[in-house]
């Protein structure tokens, strides 16, 4: 325990009894002084909710021998953000230590939305869709650091892109990192379930020395993640394949534009065309466990003839998986047709 922490805490404190007693919610606790992983060097962290716009007047940054220290607001809203995984400060809402409250209402609030943090946790299809939201950062990411224009920008992405696969994989294990960086590396190695290689890649990404190395590297991490949350789908029991009704109906003028266009040799149409087809046929085969319909291998803007052709046969691979999975199809040969159905 440090002496000037605890009168820093003192300090905050009585200010809010004080001069704030009415203007703020909670004072609240979380990091390395609560955990008791602090060192000689470390702040005490602290941050306050306000009840009034006067309470933001509280807060404070300041420096007592060399150590840092920054007294914060933050919202009920970014709060309630936190408890449902919008924002990776979870440690601020899930491992906290109240040290003032206006009122039991107060406190009750923080108290549920704890709770519904870890409802959250124990809720397998809600944890694997935020390590999914986790892993699409890491890919936007991906493209940053590709186009960095210096060595401090590429490490800069790449840091980033350990931290987001890092919070995806601990989501995966409906967990979080509840001592923040300090203890990542420590706290993966106990994760039940970790991607091929993830330790020894982000090692490689602290150590290298070359750009280019650095890419690989994280495209390596970004590909083995990827991996294990693909696992977890394919052991999805259940698929309901009614959400596919309507998908083929939508897609068939898509189809239609590309043979129009490769007739009119427009290649630059036909290829931004057949990427908007690829999206759809990638989504479909990702959320039912599809074969892979890869349109775009085709493609060649000097015979488009040639692709006109394999597109037709992609299409009818899709249109036969379809009825392979009992998905009806809304084809009339007439308009006369459609509208008796009316």
């Amino acid at each position: 325990m440090s002496y000037q922490n605890d009168q820093v805490i003192k300090w905050a404190l009585n200010t809010i009894k004080r001069e704030y007693a009415e203007d703020v919610s909670l004072l609240l606790l979380y990091g390395s002084y609560e955990n008791g992983t602090s060192n000689d060097l470390s702040d005490v962290d602290l941050y306050f909710i306000p009840k009034t716009e006067r309470a933001y007047e509280l807060s404070q940054t300041f420096i007592i021998k060399d150590i840092g220290y920054d007294l914060f607001p933050m919202s009920w809203h970014r709060v309630e953000e936190i408890a449902d995984f919008n924002d990776r400060l979870t440690p601020c809402v899930g491992d906290v230590k109240i040290l003032y409250a206006n009122s039991i209402e107060d406190e009750r609030r923080l108290k549920h939305l704890q709770l519904k943090l870890h409802k959250h946790l124990s809720d397998r299809a809600f944890m694997l869709s935020k390590a999914k939201q986790q892993l699409t950062k890491a890919k936007k990411t991906m493209g940053e650091l590709i186009l960095a224009n210096s060595t401090c920008e590429s490490r800069l992405h790449a840091a980033s892109i350990i931290c987001q696969l890092s919070d995806c994989v601990a989501f995966f294990n409906q967990t979080y990192f509840h001592r923040g960086l300090k203890t990542q590396v420590e706290d993966l190695k106990q994760m039940r379930k970790l991607p091929l290689h993830f330790l020894e890649l982000y090692d490689f990404i602290v150590t290298t020395t070359s750009n280019r190395d650095l890419q690989l590297a994280c495209m390596a991490l970004i590909k083995s993640t990827e991996f294990l949350l693909k696992q977890q789908d394919n052991q999805k029991q259940d698929l309901d394949y009614e959400k596919l009704i309507g998908r083929y109906e939508e897609l068939c003028s898509s189809f239609n534009k590309i043979y129009t266009q490769c007739q009119l040799q427009n290649a630059a149409l036909v290829y931004l065309s057949a990427a908007q087809v690829q999206v759809e046929l990638n989504e479909i085969t990702e959320d039912f466990h599809f074969p892979r319909f890869d349109l775009l291998c085709y493609f060649d803007a000097s015979n488009l003839e040639n692709f006109s052709i394999e597109t037709f046969k992609i299409e009818n691979q899709f249109i036969t998986t379809l009825k392979e999975h009992s998905i009806p199809i809304r084809s009339f040969a007439t308009i006369e047709t459609f509208l008796e159905t009316q």
